[in-house]
């Protein structure tokens, strides 16, 4: 459930618990502060959809591999929620707020997140500060046609 928005932390410097006995359940990482404001902020558009609690974890491998990281842990209540919207403002929020830390990872002509999207799109959004509702415009009709294309497919 956490995993299909916590992946996409994968691309940037941040550890999404890999290593603990909560991996994509745990994220934080030693530069993160302030766990229980950045949890309101992420309440405000969770809706009861999921919840975010404070949390101190130390991966045994990984990024910050032995380090004390501060996080968040991300527990799912309406399995429906959307998790591309959810990583979406969750990175966006990080970049936001942690300007002198965050960092995608990779560089130059090779982002990791542009593996985890497909393409540049997700991180020029972000780059550009773009709400998640200006990025999903520029890939929703892509999203609506293949929907369309794949329905005569569905079983049940």
């Amino acid at each position: 459930r956490n995993y299909l928005a916590l992946v996409f932390l994968e691309g940037i410097n941040i550890s999404v618990g890999r290593g603990t006995q909560a991996p994509f359940v745990y994220f934080g990482a030693p530069w993160f502060k302030d766990s229980e404001e950045f949890a309101s902020l992420l309440h405000s558009d969770a809706g009861n959809d999921y919840y975010f609690q404070p949390v101190f974890f130390k991966p045994a491998f990984g990024p910050y591999k032995d380090k004390i990281c501060r996080g968040l842990r991300m527990t799912v209540v309406n399995l429906n929620y959307n998790p591309i919207r959810l990583a979406y403002n969750l990175i966006k929020l990080l970049k936001e707020n942690y300007k002198r830390d965050f960092k995608w990872n990779g560089g130059g002509e090779k982002f990791f997140i542009d593996n985890l999207w497909g393409n540049d799109g997700f991180r020029k959004a972000i780059d550009a500060n773009l709400t998640y509702e200006e990025f999903h415009a520029t890939f929703a009709s892509v999203e609506e046609a293949f929907a369309k294309k794949i329905k005569k497919y569905y079983i049940y």
